[in-house]
């Protein structure tokens, strides 16, 4: 696509003389190709008409002049290039090719916003060995490609050109390679960012699992062995995956962001639970009872999570199968490793500082001896962090007004959310999103959508196993079929001017010897004067293969050196007796939806879908075999069939899932529900915040989502665990829990927060997304966990399982209410 510098009209002749230029330069590139030291050259790539002069296929308003730059150069203004323009082309021609086209009062072109040239070329793709792995790549094709994307923007071999057209005009290409390059060079450009994240996040473990000022009893050594349990369950689940052959897609890079910040919530509260023992004890009982209260609560979070990501697996869509498979398989070996590996490195660590050896240099010893069991604030492992949850934050939270109003904000924001979701979140095709934002690329497919959405799309109707004689009167009601739109809203949306090779053989063969240009010179003898259709044709099914073959690939008696069905040679396919197999019919669905408040075409996804369920439904009604098939049917449309239908499919069984292992391991039906309530609200409050931004449903939100699934059990599921621990009343056994759970819970959320920060400056829409998502799962789900469920379990909580170790057990705070 081609704008002019000024952003103005492209329709001048000095403007449209730049586009010849470059449009001249390109099409004589010649490349080495590298394999072999062939030449590979733009003339030998492109695909060309059937029919003499065998021309590239170009669509361009330069074959008003046979793409002849010399003849252009003739014309002396742009007047005469508008008439030129008109007397080849027709009006709805030349708007196909110049957007935001204007005409004067005699019908002639009188401007433009930018002009869109298209060609087409051979995709010869075979497997070769580049850099020790099979490819199946045209080499050729990419080396040439390449060089166009060099050309256009100076790059490589071109920065010294300066070209005059530079000056006057944009040029916006879409190649295949362009796709690649785009694409695959926002994944490099944010490995800075990834980088950054990563550093972030290990830092914080590191400084969060610190627990005292004196050298023995620093724990940098802890930190770095609770990183490494991490990332031995990651690398776990990723090569099991990868040994039962699962595929790696793209969206599969955040989860080791997600893995770290689970893993990191883990790793704090089984620190937390072994510091919160008495330290007089010896380490196997301190081991055992710090297991007994963290391990059930990591087991329920955990196995919740490897069963929602199990379901999830189940999906029909391969993207997310393959990454709920990883996921899972992570999630696994995450809880293996932390509960085995981790635990023994926290029982280490706590023999090197009875034995006062140094954090990561425990071959020596420190000068400074530890004052064993005496702890800063009287309960064992507390911090400031605890101690301010316990003491301030818990008391202000029970206390009844505050109590009213977390009651009544959780109904106004549950209402809001479920509006949002109710009416603003929609499936919509969100390719595009994949590409930068500062791409050239998304400049050609925002220009494209403004300028030239009228672009249908092709489908092709392939019919088998037909009888072109004996169901010739069927054959002929496809056009009326097609083009006869069904509901109310003119679904299929198929332009009712498609050329139908069976008609045009029909028509053809009518033409009679003595006129100017004769079909055939048939033998009478092979006709008949059909009542049926109408037509004279040939009198059985055999003789109209011979006569469709001879349309389409001879020269019987035409006069001409061009078989008058060339054209649709391609569209029907012969077997070697010489009978059609197969035969295509091409079509175009006319746009399907409308423009948004920017001017871009979008689609409408009920629509489209109804569009294709019509098409089925026309095709299932014939008596022999027909069907639909359009390469926007796989890479788009079909997502809008299911997608939607898989996010709540997913999601649900997720959901159920949190509620069967909860309900087991909580092991009581009121706080497993209370836990389970609020995860669905955290689900409920997440989708209505991708709704309320303008978020469509994809493959990627619906990962996040179920991803957030796990994430918000987490806040929860901790909080409901540690509270049937308690003894006490309600509010003293609430107080406790989040002086015991509460920091643990917030770092994890604050870790993984870190995890994903600097996301937020990625041009990737991925990692946008993920940041997007998984700041609203983290501010809601710790919103629903630390105040909406302590709350609600002030209101309703259930007795407790019985008394929990001393050691274990907050100190007794009665507060007044």
């Amino acid at each position: 696509i081609f704008e002019a510098q000024s952003g103005s009209n492209i329709f001048t002749q000095a403007n449209l003389g730049a586009v010849f230029d470059y449009i001249d330069f390109i099409t004589q590139i010649n490349v080495t190709e590298d394999t072999d030291g062939g030449i590979a050259a733009f003339q030998d790539k492109c695909e060309r008409f059937p029919f003499p002069p065998f021309d590239c296929i170009f669509g361009s308003p330069y074959s008003a002049y046979n793409n002849n730059k010399t003849l252009f150069d003739m014309e002396t203004d742009i007047t005469s290039i508008a008439t030129t323009l008109n007397s080849t082309f027709t009006r709805e021609e030349l708007e196909g090719m110049f957007g935001g086209a204007t005409f004067d009062g005699t019908g002639l072109l009188a401007s433009a916003n930018v002009l869109s040239i298209f060609w087409l070329m051979k995709n010869e793709a075979v497997d070769r060995q580049i850099d020790g792995t099979f490819v199946n790549v045209d080499v050729e094709l990419v080396e040439i490609e390449t060089q166009i994307l060099d050309y256009t923007f100076a790059r490589e071999d071109f920065k010294s050109f300066n070209d005059p057209w530079r000056s006057l005009i944009e040029v916006y290409p879409r190649l295949v390679q362009s796709f690649n390059e785009e694409i695959g060079g926002s994944i490099l450009s944010d490995v800075p960012i990834q980088a950054a994240s990563y550093a972030v996040i290990i830092s914080y473990i590191l400084f969060a699992v610190q627990h005292k000022k004196k050298c023995v009893q620093r724990s940098f050594a802890i930190g770095g062995l609770a990183i490494m349990s991490i990332f031995m369950g990651i690398a776990g689940g990723i090569g099991t995956a990868q040994l039962l052959d699962v595929p790696y897609g793209n969206t599969h890079t955040i989860l080791i962001f997600i893995i770290l910040g689970l893993g990191a919530d883990g790793c704090f509260i089984l620190l937390s639970s072994f510091r919160r023992t008495d330290p007089n004890l010896e380490l196997p009982e301190r081991t055992s009872r710090a297991c007994s209260h963290a391990g059930v609560s990591l087991t329920v979070t955990s196995l919740t999570n490897v069963t929602a990501f199990a379901i999830g697996s189940l999906t029909v869509i391969p993207d997310l199968s393959s990454f709920c498979k990883y996921a899972a398989l992570s999630q696994f070996y995450l809880y293996l490793f932390q509960n085995t590996f981790f635990v023994a490195c926290i029982v280490l660590n706590e023999r090197r500082i009875a034995a006062n050896r140094l954090d990561c240099c425990c071959c020596f010893h420190s000068k400074n001896t530890v004052e064993e069991g005496k702890e800063d604030e009287g309960v064992p492992g507390s911090t400031r962090a605890s101690r301010f949850l316990e003491q301030k934050y818990g008391p202000f939270l029970l206390s009844n007004p505050c109590r009213i109003i977390v009651l009544v904000v959780t109904v106004i924001l549950i209402a809001f959310f479920s509006f949002q979701v109710a009416t603003n979140l929609e499936v919509e095709a969100t390719g595009d999103n994949f590409i930068p934002d500062d791409s050239y690329l998304k400049d050609n497919l925002n220009l494209a959508g403004r300028y030239f959405s009228g672009v249908s799309n092709d489908v092709e109707v392939v019919i088998v196993n037909a009888d072109y004689f004996a169901d010739r009167e069927e054959l002929l009601t496809l056009r009326s079929k097609f083009s006869q739109p069904g509901f109310e809203t003119g679904i299929p949306f198929i332009d009712a001017d498609f050329s139908y090779w069976y008609e045009d053989f029909l028509a053809d063969f009518q033409l009679r010897e003595g006129l100017s240009f004769p079909a055939y010179n048939y033998d009478p003898a092979h006709v008949i004067n059909d009542t049926v259709t109408g037509f004279i044709i040939p009198k059985n099914e055999s003789l109209m293969f011979f006569y469709i073959k001879s349309w389409t690939e001879d020269f019987i008696g035409t006069g001409s050196s061009i078989p008058l069905g060339s054209t649709y040679s391609g569209d029907i396919a012969f077997n070697d007796d010489d009978e059609i197999v197969r035969s295509l019919v091409r079509m175009q669905h006319l746009p399907i939806g409308d423009f948004d408040s920017d001017g871009i075409f979008k689609e409408d996804s009920d629509e489209v879908v109804d569009s294709v369920e019509k098409m089925n439904e026309i095709c299932d009604s014939f008596s022999f075999d027909v069907y639909p098939t359009a390469f926007v049917y796989i890479s788009d449309w079909a997502s809008y069939a299911i997608i939607q239908e898989e996010l709540v499919r997913n999601v649900s069984y997720a959901l159920v899932a949190v509620f069967i292992v909860t309900a087991i391991l909580i092991g009581h039906p009121i706080t497993s529900s209370l836990v389970f309530l609020t995860v669905v609200l955290t689900i409920l409050e997440l989708l209505g915040a991708q709704a309320l931004v303008g978020y469509a449903i994809d493959t990627v939100v619906v990962v996040l989502t179920i991803l957030a699934v796990g994430l918000s059990v987490d806040y929860a599921a901790h909080i409901g665990h540690c509270f049937m621990l308690k003894e006490g009343t309600r509010e003293e056994r609430i107080l406790a829990t989040l002086g015991d759970i509460g920091a643990p819970v917030l770092n994890g959320a604050f870790s993984t927060f870190l995890a994903i920060l600097f996301q937020a400056f990625s041009k990737s829409y991925v990692f946008r997304v993920v940041f997007f998502d998984f700041l609203c799962a983290i501010f809601f789900g710790c919103i629903n966990g630390l105040v909406l469920l302590p709350v609600l379990l002030s209101f309703v909580g259930p007795a407790s399982y019985g008394r929990e170790s001393k050691d274990i057990e907050a100190k007794d705070l009665k507060p007044s209410m």
